[in-house]
C-alpha cells in the first residue's frame, strides 16, 4: 500500500501535468505582476471592450487582485481582468505600412514631436478649465488620458525618459490635488506618492521643496483622515528639514530663498490649524507667532497673508480669553486689508464684532457685524456673510436675555 505522502505528491504531479496540458491547448502564458503606477486599460462593465485607462495603486498579494485609479474612481479587479500592457499596445499602435516607414525624414520625426507635447499641453490646459468650472468627472478623464498619453510615448521610446517622467509627475500631482479637493483622501495619498516616487526618479533630494510640499500635503491628508500620529510625524519632517536648510544656508552665509522660508511658514501656519485641533491652544499660537514673522519676511507687512495670519491670531487669542490682545491682533488684519483692499475684509471685521461681544457690549459689536454682512455682498464673500450672520444671531441672542 502506498504511503499517504506518495499518493499526495503523485495528486500534486497529475494536477501540474494537468493545468500544463490545459494551458498548452489554449495559449496561456505566465502574467508578470503589476506594479504602483503602471498603465493599464481594462473594463468597467461586463461586455464593455478593453478601454478604459487606468493606474494601478496597490497590489494585494494575499488576493491577487489590484487597486486601480480610473477617472470612475478606485476599482479592484482581478490581474486576468487587465488585457495587454502598455507596451504590447504601443506596439500594435506604433506598426505602420512599410511605405510610410520609408517616407519618413529627421524634419517629419521633429514635427511630430512637436505635434506630441503640444496634444499634451492641450489635455492638460482642457483638464484644468474642467476643473476650473468644477466639472471634476471630466477633468479627471483628462488627466489619465493625458497619463495614459504619456506612458504610451514612454514604453514606445518616442518620448526621452525624462520627459516621460516629468509629464507624469506633473499629472500624478494635479490628479492628487483634484481628489485632495473633493474630499477623496486616500486617493489623493496614493497619487501624491506616486507623484513624490517621479520626483525622486528625477533625482530630487528627500530634503527638496517639492517633496517637502508633497510631504505637507500628506500630512495634512492624515489629519482629515484622523490618522493624527501620521500628521504629528509629516509636520515635524517638514519643520526639521526646513529649518536645517534655512540654518544651513545661514551658517553659510547664503541667501535664504522665498520659497524655501515661505515653505516654512506654510508649514507652520497650518501645523498651528492642527495643534489648534488638537485643543493644544497655546502651542498653536506660539506657532502662529513664527508664521506671522515668516510672512512678514518673505512677503510684506501689509501682505494678504499676513493679514489672515493676524486674524487667525486674533481668534485663538480669543479661544484663550485674551479678548484685548485679540482686538489688537484683528484690528491690525482690517488695517492690512483696507490698504490693499482684500476681499478678506469683511470676514476680519465680522471676527471683531465677534470679540466685541466680549469686551465693549453688543451695540458696538452689532454695528461692526452689520458692516461686514454688508461688505460681504459688496465682495461676494459668501464666508464672511455667513460669519456676519452667527455674529449677528449670537447678539440678538444675548439682547433676548438682558430682556
Amino acid at each position: 500500500m502506498p504511503s499517504i505522502h506518495k499518493l499526495r505528491q503523485y495528486d500534486k504531479s497529475s494536477k501540474a501535468k494537468a493545468k500544463e496540458a490545459y494551458d498548452g491547448r489554449r495559449g496561456a502564458r505566465v502574467l508578470q505582476d503589476l506594479q504602483p503606477g503602471d498603465l493599464v486599460l481594462m473594463k468597467t462593465e461586463k461586455g464593455e471592450k478593453w478601454s478604459q485607462p487606468g493606474t494601478v495603486v496597490t497590489r494585494d498579494p494575499e488576493n491577487r487582485t489590484y487597486l486601480v485609479n480610473t477617472p470612475h474612481g478606485t476599482l479592484r479587479r482581478n490581474r486576468l481582468r487587465f488585457p495587454r500592457t502598455v507596451a504590447l499596445l504601443a506596439t500594435v499602435l506604433a506598426a505602420k505600412p512599410e511605405q510610410e516607414e520609408k517616407a519618413k525624414n529627421e524634419d517629419e520625426e521633429e514635427t511630430q514631436e512637436q505635434i506630441d507635447h503640444k496634444e499634451m499641453i492641450m489635455l492638460l490646459k482642457k483638464a484644468k478649465l474642467a476643473q476650473h468650472r468644477e466639472q471634476y468627472q471630466e477633468a479627471e478623464e483628462f488627466y489619465h488620458r493625458a497619463l495614459f498619453y504619456a506612458g504610451m510615448h514612454g514604453e514606445f521610446k518616442s518620448w526621452s525618459e525624462e520627459d516621460v517622467v516629468k509629464a507624469k509627475t506633473y499629472i500624478f500631482d494635479a490628479l492628487a490635488n483634484l481628489a485632495m479637493s473633493r474630499g477623496q483622501f486616500e486617493k489623493a495619498e496614493g497619487l501624491f506618492k506616486e507623484t513624490m516616487k517621479g520626483l525622486l526618479q528625477k533625482g530630487y533630494a528627500k530634503t527638496d521643496n517639492a517633496i517637502v510640499d508633497i510631504s505637507l500635503k500628506l500630512a495634512m491628508i492624515y489629519v482629515m483622515m484622523q490618522r493624527y500620529a501620521d500628521a504629528e510625524q509629516g509636520y515635524q519632517f517638514c519643520l526639521q528639514t526646513q529649518r536645517d536648510k534655512i540654518e544651513s544656508l545661514k551658517a553659510k552665509d547664503d541667501k535664504v530663498d522665498e520659497d524655501t522660508a515661505a515653505l516654512l511658514g506654510l508649514t507652520t501656519d497650518s501645523y498651528a490649524r492642527f495643534l489648534l485641533m488638537q485643543a493644544k491652544t497655546s502651542e498653536a499660537l506660539e506657532q502662529l507667532n513664527i508664521a506671522i514673522q515668516i510672512a512678514e519676511q518673505v512677503f510684506d507687512k501689509h501682505h494678504s497673508q499676513v493679514a489672515v495670519l493676524y486674524n487667525d491670531k486674533a481668534t485663538v487669542q480669543a479661544m484663550l480669553g485674551n479678548f484685548q490682545d485679540a482686538k489688537d491682533s484683528v484690528m491690525t488684519a482690517i488695517y492690512i486689508a483696507k490698504k490693499i483692499d482684500s476681499s478678506d475684509l469683511p470676514s476680519f471685521i465680522a471676527n471683531l464684532g465677534t470679540i466685541l461681544i466680549h469686551t465693549n457690549g453688543v451695540a458696538e459689536a452689532e454695528q461692526h457685524c452689520k458692516r461686514a454682512a454688508k461688505l460681504a455682498k459688496k465682495y461676494n464673500n459668501k464666508d464672511a456673510t455667513d460669519q456676519a450672520k452667527i455674529c449677528l444671531d449670537e447678539i440678538r441672542k444675548r439682547q433676548r436675555k438682558v430682556k
